[in-house]
């Protein structure tokens, strides 16, 4: 129960989160496949470049996991003269990881770039342990990969079949709230306004 329902959780925060950035980012592009193309076939999953990389940014600046705890099996030089000794507890707060300029170029801007293959090494983190939305390491999150699929389904179902405008009632910036993980306190509004079939004419004016 406890490994479907953390991916459940965290696809759904991923989501909302996501939706909230839809007036920056091209409809188009974020979707990158044909309405007919089936989303789950494992052929399409690599026709989707753009799409992992918006979900890539919005868990960068929207992590699901708060904060990341780990016990120092050495002494760990922290610079500036500090150091963390043998056997302390560690804790990594991953949003200001993820959000730091000294590790990303432009950090509060919602850059999907920084994760394609082409502008990936002049967008993208200085360091690839700098991008940790479900931890490191062999403590990972066991159910990434599943939230991930999850979350890049719904997204792409969504925008095949509408056009996505955030609501006048959004509260911008984003509030968001930490528990076991971190989800927009007050939701994301938006109106989803239903897509023209390809080829068919737009109803007639009265």
């Amino acid at each position: 129960m406890a490994v479907s329902f953390a991916p459940s959780k965290t696809s759904k925060s991923a989501c909302r989160c996501r939706l909230r950035s839809t007036d920056g980012c091209p409809r188009r592009h974020a979707v990158g496949t044909p309405l007919c193309l089936p989303v789950c076939a494992r052929a399409t999953r690599p026709q989707l470049p753009y799409t992992e990389a918006v979900l890539q940014e919005t868990l960068r600046l929207f992590p699901p996991l708060p904060f990341l705890m780990r016990e120092a099996k050495e002494d760990v030089d922290l610079g500036e003269g500090r150091v963390a000794p043998k056997g302390s507890t560690l804790v990594l707060h991953v949003h200001s990881m993820q959000t730091s300029g000294d590790l990303y170029p432009h950090p509060e801007r919602f850059m999907p770039e920084r994760f394609l293959p082409d502008t990936k090494a002049a967008l993208g983190p200085s360091d690839a342990n700098a991008y940790a939305p479900f931890g490191v390491g062999a403590r990972m999150c066991v159910g990434y990969k599943l939230a991930n699929f999850v979350a890049k389904a719904v997204l792409v179902r969504i925008y095949q079949r509408f056009r996505v405008a955030l609501h006048p009632q959004q509260r911008l910036p984003l509030r968001m709230k930490t528990g076991l993980s971190r989800a927009p306190a007050d939701g994301v509004w938006v109106t989803l306004h239903p897509r023209q079939p390809a080829g068919s004419a737009p109803p007639a004016a009265k």
